[in-house]
């Protein structure tokens, strides 16, 4: 995990002098100097940064920090992830998701589809699209795991 500060350029604004640094280090503190941080419930976080989209401070920076840690994430049997294949059909899932989102919207309706919706359209999609199927439920099931479309630009509800 990457902590960052947004808003680097208004800071210097609305706090007082040394705020900043005084920020930092309490997060550095609470975070990241800390020994064992999974026995305490926490993350393991790498470093902290404040950036500014306005002046652009530090967004190389970002870009590095987050290439570095991706480069060396590692899978559960050792194998970095980054050297992993992806299976197209994830890949063109992700493609399906940004369609089925800007379809909704363009019918001024919600981006969100009940689980049962998204597999549904999302298989359909697959199939007719790509001439790919997923081989069963636990697949798509799986596929939606892996890509948080929450996060992305379409939302499903999960009833469990």
């Amino acid at each position: 995990m990457i902590i960052i500060g947004t808003h680097f350029d208004l800071v210097s604004e609305k706090f007082p002098p040394g705020y900043l640094d005084y920020l930092e280090q309490k997060i550095r503190d609470k975070f990241i100097c800390i020994s064992d941080p999974e026995k305490r419930g926490l993350p393991r976080v790498l470093t902290t940064l404040n950036i500014s989209c306005r002046s652009r401070h530090n967004i190389k920076y970002l870009s590095t920090v987050i290439y570095d840690a991706a480069v060396t994430l590692k899978t559960s049997n050792g194998k970095f992830l980054l050297e992993q294949r992806v299976p197209s059909k994830y890949i063109h899932l992700e493609e399906i998701v940004s369609y089925l989102a800007t379809e909704r919207k363009a019918r001024g309706q919600d981006p969100v589809l009940t689980e049962a919706e998204f597999k549904t359209q999302a298989t359909a999609w697959l199939e007719t699209s790509y001439g790919l199927k997923f081989r069963d439920e636990a697949e798509i099931t799986q596929v939606g795991q892996v890509y948080s479309f929450q996060v992305r630009r379409i939302q499903y509800e999960r009833h469990s």
